[in-house]
């Protein structure tokens, strides 16, 4: 029998390290336009009907609640970006901290920017079609850009929220 050379496959972080990693990453969280939110679809995913039509069960069943922790939205921000939305909404850093969802403050991005959101393009699509013009807007999780590849920490951060 021939034996081979076994490879090292680069550990996973285990999930201590990675909630240390995303703390490190995280500035908090904000109100944003659903409008302003960005998805980039992944390759060879499907439109996903089903998971569409279960969504729309739970938000005329349950109501649609943009607050509610386990629907909130991560999405990469730069600094920069981060401090002109906060100045033109009025609002400090210490509200994107806060426990409290009322204090969470709702960010008016620049024009020209929406932000790059790593998972719940479809919550989004749904939601648009149950909140009125007025209530348009979704909990957003926001993390520090150029930190970390988005993809991956994306597949981070869902393979943490499914499995804990």
């Amino acid at each position: 029998m021939k034996i081979g050379r076994s490879r090292k496959r680069k550990q996973a972080p285990s999930w201590p390290e990675l909630t240390l990693e995303k703390r490190a990453k995280f500035l908090g969280t904000a109100l944003i336009d659903l409008d302003r939110l960005e998805f980039i679809r992944a390759p060879g995913r499907k439109d996903l009907e089903q998971e569409k039509k279960w969504l729309i069960s739970v938000f005329q069943n349950d109501g649609c609640d943009p607050l509610f922790v386990e629907h909130h939205i991560p999405a990469i921000i730069e600094h920069d970006i981060l401090q002109v939305a906060l100045s033109n909404s009025n609002a400090s850093s210490d509200g994107l901290l806060s426990e409290q969802a009322a204090r969470w403050p709702k960010l008016t991005l620049p024009n020209d920017v929406n932000l790059a959101c790593l998972q719940g393009r479809l919550r989004v699509e749904v939601a648009k079609s149950f909140l009125p013009l007025e209530r348009r807007w979704w909990a957003v999780d926001l993390y520090r850009s150029g930190q970390f590849q988005p993809p991956t920490f994306a597949n981070k951060l869902t393979r943490q929220r499914y499995q804990s």
